[in-house]
């Protein structure tokens, strides 16, 4: 593997091509994907606090607004003279006690009796929002614009015996409920960032996990030796079939596939098929018990009698399968005959230039001698015998290689 990468920095010109590296791609899909979460999810608590924050203030001041209604010397200080010589003194701690804004006693004519500015007794409720108290007898609770600013009021009616002769306005101010919240998002915000910030740093942890466990190849390399190497096992010549440590088959190449269905079939008919399931490749089963390595054995694949070769694949120093390549044998006798009838003919050629070879020292050795008739009739003697034998070889043989190996023989019996 590192040969592998080495070779990946020397040749980075056979590699695909990619701007960003995996790991970096990888870091910035995570981060994008963590900050756009946690964005969300900030935004939606802030917005639930913020609802939550107003409506508990809300529920508060009601319940606030109800308890002062219900406080028997109020309901009896309005038949006073002066309700507001009652009634401000009698409200003023309970404002002080439960930290409200303001708590604001009315009249029907929605003339005030206590406020928390003694300037503003005596004085009209500002508002506009007291109606559905004073007319309908309802508690509840609004959002306006007071004397003393923005505010979420409570709104609850006074009874006399079985009148309405009055109401309570129980309010705090927007302004400090926002502050509460900001404050509240402040924290949120710092701990949501937080936990994006640990979240990239796992997710660089992770990405270079990944990286290592992938022996550094981008995504786009993993593809391209993919394809690459699914090329090189479907054009080979060679039957390859990969079985896993449980005997399930996981590749089964183009040139097996002919081997065994005669034909080219879809992965999906056999990859995750035990091999005890393949009828055609039966007699691999005692191939695969053998613990050894098996070089050329033959066994039968479905039809045909194959040289057949056993490989484990390791993982870590543990068994995670096994490969068989297998040839067909009856192309390897065809091809063994060719070599053998080849070596013939070679044999046949170096016999003849043997024989060659010695009928020119004959005649050399006449010619320096000085007997010129007898080289030329040895000569013109032996160009008729080879004459007469090769026209006789060829009309009685009609197959070239025969006759071939034939006059190779006869010149092998000759030397």
């Amino acid at each position: 593997m590192m040969n592998r990468q080495k070779r990946r920095v020397e040749n980075p010109h056979l590699q695909p091509t990619f701007i960003i590296n995996f790991k970096m791609r990888m870091i910035l899909l995570v981060g994008v994907l963590v900050i756009a979460i946690i964005t969300g999810i900030g935004i939606y608590i802030g917005h639930f606090i913020s609802n939550t924050m107003e409506e508990q203030v809300g529920n508060r001041a009601l319940g606030v607004a109800e308890s002062v209604a219900l406080i028997p010397e109020l309901a009896e200080a309005f038949k006073h003279n002066d309700p507001a010589s009652i009634i401000n003194p009698l409200v003023s701690p309970i404002q002080k006690a439960t930290k409200a804004e303001f708590i604001v006693v009315g009249n029907t004519s929605e003339i005030r009796y206590a406020h928390p500015l003694p300037e503003k007794i005596g004085k009209k409720m500002v508002g506009e929002d007291n109606e559905r108290a004073l007319i309908f007898g309802e508690s509840y609770v609004s959002k306006a614009v007071g004397s003393l600013g923005s505010s979420v009021r409570a709104k609850v009616p006074v009874y006399l015996d079985g009148q309405i002769v009055g109401v309570v306005s129980v309010g705090f101010l927007v302004n400090d409920i926002q502050s509460i919240i900001k404050s509240y998002n402040i924290h949120l915000w710092i701990v949501l960032l937080n936990t994006a910030i640990v979240a990239i740093i796992g997710a660089i942890l992770i990405a270079s996990y990944i990286k290592k466990v992938l022996f550094g190849l981008e995504p786009e390399e993993i593809a391209h030796l993919l394809i690459q190497k699914d090329a090189i096992l479907q054009s080979t010549h060679e039957g390859i079939i990969a079985v896993n440590q449980n005997g399930m088959i996981t590749m089964i190449n183009f040139a097996a596939q002919r081997l065994l269905f005669n034909q080219v079939i879809h992965s999906k008919n056999y990859e995750g098929m035990s091999i005890n399931d393949l009828s055609a490749a039966k007699h691999l089963l005692n191939f695969l018990r053998d613990n050894n390595d098996q070089i050329d054995q033959e066994i039968l694949i479905g039809n045909t009698i194959v040289f057949a070769n056993k490989m484990p694949i390791y993982d870590n120093n543990s068994l995670s399968g096994t490969v068989f390549t297998f040839r067909n044998k009856t192309e390897i006798d065809l091809l063994t005959k060719e070599l053998r009838s080849i070596k013939q003919y070679t044999n046949a050629l170096r016999a003849q230039t043997h024989e060659f070879s010695n009928k020119l020292y004959t005649i050399l050795g006449l010619l320096q001698l000085d007997k010129k008739e007898e080289a030329i009739s040895y000569i013109q003697q032996e160009s008729m015998v080879q004459k007469n034998w090769i026209r006789l070889v060829i009309q009685k043989v009609s197959d070239p290689k025969v006759s071939g190996l034939l006059l190779g023989k006869s010149i092998r019996q000759a030397n």
